[in-house]
């Protein structure tokens, strides 16, 4: 191996990118959260990523501080940097914002959004329908790691432009941020097989549809029904993966969710069905 001293690296780099050397860190230790190099709950080494990139520790600090903020890392003191652990709940509640601001921002976009655009939503459209083209000549069930990135890389993209061509640069922002998320953590957030990427590239068609034809309400409409699709395949996952870990989790699981159907029904009268599910 050719050693390369670090300051030659730094200035081919940022000769190349033009780009900030933290920038490229945090690229590079967010690729090692997609591919799964480094895992759920795993510690993150600074000196050993330093070394690894051939970078000073500035730039790692500048990268960690960035995940932490958008959710992907956490610090612990003493401790040292951690991947966080996607849970539950932050998994709904993030859907449910990422509905919200979606279904408006496709609606406003509706309005104003351009031929351009459009022609580059009816790509993600076509890479999408590529993937499921492959994964069913492959014989397989599910996406394996490389059609996987594919897919999420077509789903990130088209849901930005969507976005950006809504002109709220705010919102945008929030939803970059799950984006971003889902991207670190998509390999298990859904169970992504041809049924799954058959959905996804019917409702974006017809959202792109509704586009073109200026009609906001419809696209609003066919957004929601599209997250809300997504929120609970990444819930079923989610507990699957959960059960599959810790099988406590799928009893614990299981009670609470009948007792939230059973009280959502009635009061009094279901106190007795109550104390029969707990049993």
């Amino acid at each position: 191996m050719i050693y390369i001293p670090k300051r030659i690296l730094k200035k081919c780099y940022k000769m190349k990118t033009n780009q900030p050397l933290s920038e490229f860190a945090y690229r590079q230790l967010l690729q090692r959260l997609v591919d799964g190099r480094i895992g759920s709950g795993q510690r993150v080494s600074q000196q050993k990523l330093a070394d690894e990139l051939s970078v000073g520790l500035t730039p790692i600090r500048e990268a960690i501080r960035r995940m932490c903020d958008e959710g992907l890392l956490y610090q612990k003191p003493q401790s040292g940097t951690f991947v966080a652990e996607p849970d539950r709940r932050t998994l709904i509640e993030a859907y449910e914002v990422r509905c919200a601001l979606e279904t408006q921002a496709v609606e406003s976009a509706a309005g104003r959004i351009s031929k351009a655009d459009l022609d580059l939503l009816d790509r993600c459209c076509k890479r999408t329908q590529k993937t499921g083209r492959m994964l069913e000549k492959s014989g397989v069930k599910m996406l394996d790691e490389n059609l996987t990135r594919e897919f999420l890389e077509a789903d990130m993209l088209y849901h930005h432009s969507i976005m950006q061509a809504a002109g709220n640069v705010y919102a945008m922002k929030i939803v970059s941020t799950g984006q971003i998320r889902n991207r670190a953590f998509g390999y298990r957030s859904h169970f992504r097989d041809l049924a799954h990427i058959k959905r996804v590239f019917s409702i974006h068609t017809k959202i792109i549809k509704a586009l073109r034809r200026g009609d906001g309400k419809v696209a609003g409409r066919f957004m929601g029904q599209h997250i809300n699709q997504s929120m609970a395949e990444a819930v079923e996952a989610f507990d699957r993966n959960a059960a599959m870990e810790n099988p406590v989790y799928s009893r614990t699981r299981c009670i609470t969710d009948n007792i939230k159907e059973i009280l959502s029904n009635s009061k009094s009268e279901n106190i007795g069905k109550l104390h029969g599910k707990i049993k």
